[in-house]
C-alpha cells in the first residue's frame, strides 16, 4: 500500500514542500474482517487490507480537519471517539512554521460508528460531531474504561515535543451517554510527548 495514501496536510510539510511527518501517530483499529481501519490523523479515513495489500476509502472524518497528536481510543463494539489534536506536529525551535505562526491543539471531539461496516464490508463508517471536550489537548492519552467512559490526561495546549510548557494539567472523562466531558483531578506532573496512560486492574 502506497505510504501517500496517509499523508495529510500537516502545517511542517506544506512548508517544506515536502513530506517529513505526515500521518505520524496513524490511529489504526483492527476488523472483524481482517482489515485495518484508519480513523486518522488525516480527515481521510481508509480500511486496509493488509493480506491483500489494498486500500479502500471509508469517507472524511467529518468536518475533523488534521489534527495530528490527538487522540482515538474505541470505547465500545465499533464505537471510537476522537479528540483534539493539531494541525501541525509541533512547535518545536526548529519547525519551519511554529516560530512564526503557532500551533494550537483543538479540543473538537468527534464519534465514529463502525458497526455497518461489521456487517457490511462496503458500508461506510458514520462520523457524528460531539461537544468539544473541556480542554484543547495534542500529545494527550486516552483509555477506555469498563464502563464506556473515556478517561483523558495530560497533553499540551501547543504542542511543543520533548518540552512541558503549556501543559494541560487538569485530566477529564468523557461520557458516551451525555457525549460530554467533566473534569476531574488535575495530575502532579506534566504527562505530554511520548507520555503512556494505562488502565490497572485496581
Amino acid at each position: 500500500i502506497s505510504g501517500t495514501l496517509v499523508t495529510g496536510p500537516d502545517l511542517d510539510d506544506i512548508a517544506q514542500g515536502y513530506t517529513e511527518f505526515g500521518d505520524d501517530h496513524q490511529w489504526l483499529f483492527a476488523m472483524p474482517n481482517g482489515r485495518v481501519f484508519d480513523a486518522g490523523p488525516s480527515s481521510q479515513m481508509w480500511f486496509f487490507d493488509p493480506a491483500a495489500g489494498t486500500a479502500q476509502s471509508a469517507g472524511m472524518r467529518g468536518g475533523d480537519p488534521y489534527s495530528v497528536n490527538g487522540v482515538a481510543v474505541m470505547y465500545d463494539t465499533g464505537m471510537i471517539f476522537k479528540a483534539g489534536g493539531a494541525p501541525g506536529y509541533s512547535n518545536a525551535p526548529t519547525d519551519p512554521v511554529a516560530p512564526v505562526r503557532g500551533i494550537n491543539a483543538t479540543a473538537s471531539a468527534y464519534v465514529i460508528n463502525l458497526n455497518a461496516d461489521y456487517a457490511d464490508p462496503t458500508a461506510m463508517p458514520t462520523v457524528t460531531q460531539v461537544p468539544n471536550i473541556n480542554h484543547a489537548r495534542a500529545f494527550a492519552n486516552a483509555v477506555a474504561l469498563p464502563d464506556g467512559e473515556v478517561f483523558i490526561v495530560g497533553g499540551q495546549s501547543q504542542p511543543h515535543s520533548f518540552y512541558d510548557d503549556n501543559s494541560v494539567m487538569t485530566a477529564e472523562l468523557w461520557n458516551p451517554k451525555t457525549m460530554t466531558s467533566t473534569d476531574v483531578a488535575s495530575t502532579p506532573v506534566p504527562r505530554n510527548y511520548h507520555s503512556t496512560a494505562l488502565l490497572m486492574p485496581d
